[in-house]
């Protein structure tokens, strides 16, 4: 209870305040009050910091739409920062989250994740969406704060002890014990994906390319090389999902041979023909 091994693994670590709740609204909404009211104005005095919780009441996913998860099943986190980031890496905030959860995940239990656009992490389990069902979700929200300063917030939640899962999700979603055969140890999952966020983010505090973390959500990606549905707030696309740009939206090429850039929308993966 309280996480209280992962609090020891990361005394040493960037990331060395972590907060663990039973129960919460949101663990998004807990950092970026945290960090409001807590940062300094002086941006050297940059803070981060670590919310983990058993349950949240009002769990959010991209679009405002929610998430549910048995209670103490999943690991549900947020890490929060006051980084100075460039504006041209804010973007990949979603990536560094996903591409740390991705790692952590074989680590623990020996199941290889890929990366749904933009912020979904699946496995290849026959499910509706190009046969692939969805173990991991990430979000990530900023506020401005004094000083100049930008509160981030990452968050992620990873359906870790389902035991089972039923009705309507089975077809979309799946745990990590389902697939592994094993419960998995939500604390050492916190640590391997907090710590590999942390050096993900190094690389986007950087003025430089994060050439790295682009080459390795391309590695990761369950999108690119697919034909994919794209539907945004101006609309629906349908093309070939060719690559990721610098700040990593999609590069979707159509089939006029018309390649688009695709910042926020819902992908869909089509089944091979």
């Amino acid at each position: 209870m309280g996480f209280s091994r992962a609090k020891a693994d990361l005394s040493d670590s960037r990331f060395a305040d972590l907060r663990w709740v039973s129960e919460t609204d949101s663990t998004n909404a807990d950092v970026l009050r945290a960090l409001a009211s807590e940062s300094p104005s002086d941006p050297l005095g940059a803070r981060d910091l670590v919310v983990v919780a058993d349950h949240q009441r009002a769990g959010r996913g991209r679009l405002g739409r929610t998430w549910e998860a048995p209670h103490a099943a999943s690991l549900l986190m947020t890490v929060g920062t006051t980084a100075v980031i460039p504006d041209a890496h804010r973007g990949l905030l979603l990536t560094a989250m996903s591409c740390a959860a991705s790692e952590a995940i074989v680590g623990v239990c020996g199941v290889r994740t890929s990366i749904k656009w933009p912020n979904d992490l699946v496995v290849e389990r026959g499910g509706v969406d190009g046969g692939r069902l969805k173990v991991a979700g990430v979000l990530a929200e900023s506020v401005p704060l004094d000083g100049g300063l930008t509160g981030y917030a990452v968050g992620i939640g990873i359906n870790c002890n389902w035991a089972a899962v039923e009705g309507p999700l089975a077809s979309i979603a799946t745990s990590l014990d389902v697939v592994s055969g094993t419960t998995v140890d939500r604390e050492e999952l916190a640590v391997g994906t907090i710590r590999g966020f942390a050096r993900r983010l190094e690389l986007l505090e950087s003025a430089g390319s994060p050439t790295a973390l682009l080459d390795e959500a391309r590695r990761l990606s369950a999108t690119l090389g697919t034909e994919v549905v794209v539907t945004t707030p101006q609309g629906r696309t349908e093309g070939h999902a060719v690559d990721l740009d610098d700040d990593g939206a999609l590069l979707v090429r159509t089939g006029e041979g018309v390649q688009e850039r695709v910042v926020v929308g819902d992908v869909v993966s089509l089944r091979p023909s």
